[in-house]
C-alpha cells in the first residue's frame, strides 16, 4: 500500500466541481443555438456515470484515498475532459453546417 493519501473531503470536492461543471455547462448550452432541453440530457448522460462512481466511492467511508486510486480518478477526470472537448467541437460543427 501507498503511503501517500489524500484527506475524504478531496473526493467531496471533486463531485461537488462535477456538479458546478454539469449546471454551467447546461446553461451555457441552454442560452447558446445549440440549447434545448436535450442538452441538459445529454450532459447527465457524460457526467452521470462518472459521478456515480465517485459517489460510489465516497459512500464506501474511506478513511483516505490511497495514490492508486486519485490516480484512477485523475485518469477518468482527463479522458472525460478529452471527450468533452471532443463533444463541444463536434456540435459546434453541426450548428456551423446548419447556418
Amino acid at each position: 500500500m501507498s503511503g501517500f493519501a489524500l484527506p475524504v473531503w478531496t473526493l467531496d470536492l471533486i463531485i461537488g466541481l462535477t456538479v458546478v461543471e454539469l449546471v454551467a455547462l447546461g446553461m451555457y448550452r441552454t442560452r447558446s443555438a445549440l440549447g434545448t432541453c436535450k442538452a441538459w440530457v445529454d450532459l447527465a448522460l457524460h457526467l452521470g456515470p462518472g459521478t456515480l462512481l465517485m459517489l460510489a466511492l465516497r459512500l464506501t467511508d474511506p478513511q483516505t484515498l490511497s495514490l492508486p486510486v486519485m490516480a484512477c480518478l485523475a485518469a477518468a477526470g482527463l479522458l472525460h475532459a478529452v471527450e468533452m472537448i471532443k463533444w463541444s467541437r463536434r456540435g459546434d460543427a453541426r450548428l456551423d453546417r446548419a447556418r
